[in-house]
């Protein structure tokens, strides 16, 4: 008994001491990639083991030139979360168009286009297909006032997007104090762990 409470031991101190490879950090036994090893860690392994969940496959680490830790991105830099998806916007451009039956009077309204990749989403309560990410939820104008989704014309949505998968997608904003806005955005990974990131969108 006491030989196997020391191998039981043993193997707690592995999982929680940190690996370093090539400089980075990985936690061993951290499977779903969320900086802990805890419960959630042992109930992943056990429904893969028993049959219930397939593998997810290899882990990927990402090396620096596919990701960044930059708190706040611009227009081309990629908002990366491991294993989970990949965020860019990629231009912005104003336009004069104006929704007759909106309630809104925008001083600018900017169409915003972006791309996403599912590198490994995966909704584990099985409630979404695939990885769907909007950015015009919350949107702080030049002036510091909150800004809004504004109905104009856009010709791309965003769509449920399958591991492996990427989609180019618009979203529409109106703001009342013309230029350079900020968009936060907020998402869930596959567990349901939180993630942000702020982008600061230079407008012309």
């Amino acid at each position: 008994m006491k030989k196997i409470t020391a191998i039981i031991c043993t193997l707690i101190l592995i999982a929680v001491i940190p690996l370093s490879v090539s400089a980075k950090t990985i936690l061993i036994g951290d499977v779903n990639n969320d900086g802990k090893v805890n419960a959630a860690d042992a109930r992943l392994v056990l429904r893969v083991s028993a049959g219930i969940d397939p593998p997810f496959g290899t882990i990927e680490i990402p090396d620096d030139s596919a990701s960044t830790d930059e708190e706040v991105y611009h227009i081309g830099d990629t908002w990366r979360v491991a294993g989970q998806w990949e965020l860019t916007i990629t231009s912005v451009e104003e336009t004069a168009d104006r929704n007759e039956y909106s309630d809104k009077n925008p001083e600018a309204v900017y169409i915003v286009n972006y791309t996403y990749k599912n590198i490994g989403y995966v909704d584990q309560n099985g409630i979404m297909d695939g990885l769907y990410m909007t950015i015009d939820d919350t949107i702080v104008d030049s002036a510091g006032k909150m800004g809004y989704s504004y109905p104009g014309d856009i010709s791309t949505y965003p769509e449920e997007v399958p591991v492996g998968a990427y989609i180019e997608a618009q979203a529409c904003i109106g703001v009342d104090n013309d230029g350079s806005f900020k968009l936060y955005v907020t998402d869930y990974d596959g567990y349901g762990n939180e993630h942000n990131a702020v982008f600061e969108v230079e407008a012309e």
